[in-house]
């Protein structure tokens, strides 16, 4: 099957989903992170500080009078609000359209480029990675495609040895920092050729932002973040280790610094498994996409929407050192299990998704890939639907996705030890 029938076959599902999901949640309710985005880019350059409740519900209010109740915090950094200013000058519902536009543009790039960099069929790059993200970023207007997608451009240049362009991506890509952070670290560590444009990629954003911003409001950043991490503890659309200690009657401080603790080891055995997976096969694409997959395992804040940026390092590992887990693993990370959040549309988007990646991963009789997909579905309808369940409920609808990170560290640990895979080619210049 061409590419274009590939991109046309699935921008007609995606759309159509889209449009039923629109239908619970309509313009401009789907646009609520963004809200916290155009209002944080605005007083940030205004010389107010965006990480104020107040401030920013006092601008939300403003430009989307249709929020009511609590404030949409904006946890990013200075200078990832600066870069939104621009969107910020323009009347919100257009700034709105251009951003979903953009959403849909980062997804559709992301997929062609996890299909370069693993080799696999556009197909299963389309059916992982814009399952994963595309209504949970979609409904909500979230910003977890725009990262993602800079450190995927990032492990493409680094495969081809594009240094430059790597940094200014990693750059770009720490708009997230929990994302991006363990990538930046390894590539720096790992990459004698990256250290001196990472830290003046480093140096130009803090500089940026301070001169626009002023130097306090990093200050203040820092302060709103770690009082972010308790605030957000309870947060169901978390897969983050804090929510989950949480749900078991940890205490929260206890918990956030369980999280935070679990987050750094993590982080380094990602940039350890990253170096071990590039010297292997000789792809520095790895540095990247290894500590990018690690840095949502656990932790003390992972959305559900972030679970795509360990898509990449699966789809790589499904194709490049197969076996039975590390395909089971991209199927249970790929399925959309936001379905049982109750959009009536998601059921046959289920199917869909879980049959293709099934079919293209085994290559099984045709019955089997038909029961797969209605055995995905019957685990999705086993939860009630309802937007205010219990909270055992909550947890319980989180552990497809557990079971898939754990199903990949085990997966990657088990190539390292029996030293699985085939070396990739050496790509063009």
């Amino acid at each position: 099957m061409s590419v274009l029938k590939i991109a046309a076959i699935a921008l007609a599902i995606f759309g159509a989903t889209y449009f039923v999901g629109v239908l619970e949640h309509p313009p401009p309710q789907s646009l609520e992170d963004f809200s916290a985005f155009y209002c944080g880019a605005r007083l940030a350059a205004t010389y107010e500080n965006p990480y104020d409740d107040a401030a920013l519900g006092r601008c939300e209010r403003s430009v989307a009078p249709w929020q009511r109740g609590g404030v949409m915090p904006a946890p990013y950094p200075p200078y990832a609000l600066l870069l939104l200013f621009p969107l910020s000058l323009l009347p919100f519902g257009v700034a709105g359209a251009i951003w979903i536009a953009g959403i849909v543009g980062a997804i559709a790039i992301s997929c062609v480029v996890i299909a370069r960099l693993s080799r696999a069929p556009l197909v299963v790059a389309v059916a992982a990675f814009a399952a994963t993200i595309w209504f949970p970023s979609m409904i909500a207007a979230s910003m977890a495609a725009y990262p993602i997608l800079f450190l995927l451009l990032a492990a493409y240049a680094l495969r081809r040895e594009r240094w430059s362009w790597a940094a200014l991506f990693l750059g770009l890509g720490m708009v997230k920092p929990n994302l991006a952070l363990p990538a930046c670290l390894a590539a720096f560590a790992i990459l004698p050729p990256m250290r001196i444009r990472l830290a003046a990629a480093g140096v130009a954003l803090f500089v940026a932002q301070t001169l626009v911003a002023g130097p306090k409001l990093f200050l203040s950043y820092v302060e709103y973040m770690h009082a972010y991490a308790a605030r957000d503890i309870a947060n169901a659309w978390q897969y983050s280790l804090v929510y989950g200690l949480h749900m078991l009657g940890v205490a929260d401080r206890t918990a956030v610094g369980l999280g935070w603790a679990q987050y750094a080891v993590a982080a380094v055995a990602g940039i350890a498994i990253g170096a071990a997976f590039a010297r292997r096969y000789a792809d520095a694409a790895w540095v990247v996409l290894t500590p990018l997959a690690f840095s949502i395992i656990g932790g003390i804040y992972a959305r559900q929407q972030e679970l795509a940026a360990a898509i990449p390092f699966g789809v790589m590992l499904a194709y490049q050192a197969p076996s039975a887990l590390a395909r089971l693993a991209l199927v249970l990370l790929a399925t959309p299990w936001s379905a049982v959040y109750g959009d009536a549309a998601y059921p046959p988007f289920v199917m869909l998704t879980t049959g293709t990646l099934v079919h293209q991963l085994w290559k099984p009789p045709r019955i089997v890939t038909v029961l797969a997909a209605f055995a995905a579905v019957a685990v999705l309808l086993a939860f009630p639907n309802g937007s205010t369940p219990s909270n055992s409920l909550w947890f319980l609808r989180h552990l497809p996705g557990w079971l898939g990170l754990t199903a990949l560290v085990v997966a990657c640990v088990g190539v390292l030890v029996e030293g699985k895979g085939a070396e990739l080619p050496q790509p063009s210049a």
